[in-house]
C-alpha cells in the first residue's frame, strides 16, 4: 500500500487538518504513520476596518474617546505619543456593539520591551472600573494575557497564552462572546481561548485600544463590530 504526496488541507467544522508531504510505503504486515497538525481555522473571521488613519498628521479626532491625546496620527497610522499610554474607545456611532463582538488591528511597529499592546472589548465606558475585557499582547514576554475588570472587583487575569510572537505587520484580534468567553487571533487564526466572568454574559459594550509603556509603537486598520457565532 502506498500513501502520501503533496500535503492536503482538509477542513472539518472549524478545524484545519494538514498532513506532511512524506510518502510512506508499507506491505500488508507493516503499519505506516504520518504527522498530522491541527489548527483552528475560523473561515468566517474577517476584520471590518473602522479607522484606517489615512488622514493628515495630528490628533486622532472625535471618532475616539478616552485619553485620545496619548495617541497621534502620523504617516497614515496611529502611534503612541506618550510613554505611558491609556485606554481609548471607538466613539463613532454605533459606538456600542452587541454581546457577540470583536476588535482587531494591525501592529505596524511593535515596542518589543513593552508589556501591553492591548485590545479592549465590552467596555462599559472609558473608566475601566465600570467594566471591560482587555486582551493584551506582551512583547517583552512573548505571550497574550486576557484580563477583565468589573464593578466592585479589580483587574483579574483570566488566562495566559504563552509562546506567542507577533511581528510588525501581524494582525491581532479578539472576539468576546455572549457566554462570557474570549477567543484570540493572530493573522486570522485562533491562538487560544479564555473564560471571563458572569458579568460579561450577554453584555454589550464598546471596543478600543490600550498601549502601555510602548513609546513609539504604531498600529493601523483598527476594526471591529458584531459577529454571529
Amino acid at each position: 500500500m502506498e500513501s502520501g504526496g503533496a500535503g492536503q488541507l482538509q477542513r472539518g467544522g472549524n478545524w484545519a487538518v494538514s498532513g506532511n508531504n512524506a510518502t510512506v510505503t508499507v506491505n500488508a504486515a507493516q503499519t505506516g504513520s504520518t504527522t498530522i497538525t491541527n489548527t483552528y481555522a475560523d473561515a468566517s473571521f474577517a476584520c471590518s476596518v473602522l479607522d484606517n488613519f489615512n488622514r493628515s498628521n495630528g490628533k486622532l479626532g472625535s471618532n475616539w474617546a478616552g485619553n485620545a491625546d496619548d495617541y497621534r496620527v502620523k504617516d497614515n497610522a496611529a502611534y503612541l505619543n506618550d510613554s505611558d499610554g491609556d485606554i481609548i474607545l471607538w466613539n463613532r456611532a454605533p459606538a456600542t456593539f452587541g454581546a457577540n463582538q470583536y476588535a482587531c488591528l494591525t501592529l505596524t511597529k511593535i515596542n518589543t520591551s513593552s508589556e501591553k499592546h492591548a485590545l479592549i472589548l465590552k467596555a462599559q465606558g472609558t473608566d475601566a472600573r465600570n467594566g471591560m475585557i482587555k486582551v493584551a499582547y506582551v512583547p517583552k514576554y512573548k505571550r497574550v494575557d486576557v484580563w477583565s475588570i468589573q464593578p466592585g472587583q479589580g483587574w483579574v487575569k483570566r488566562a495566559t497564552i504563552n509562546n506567542v510572537t507577533l511581528v510588525n505587520g501581524d494582525k491581532f484580534a479578539a472576539r468576546a462572546y455572549a457566554d462570557g468567553s474570549v477567543r484570540v487571533y493572530k493573522n486570522g487564526a485562533s491562538i487560544g481561548t479564555s473564560q471571563t466572568s458572569s458579568y460579561f454574559v450577554n453584555r454589550t459594550g464598546r471596543i478600543g485600544v490600550w498601549f502601555l509603556n510602548a513609546e513609539g509603537a504604531r498600529f493601523d486598520d483598527f476594526g471591529g463590530g458584531n459577529f454571529t457565532p
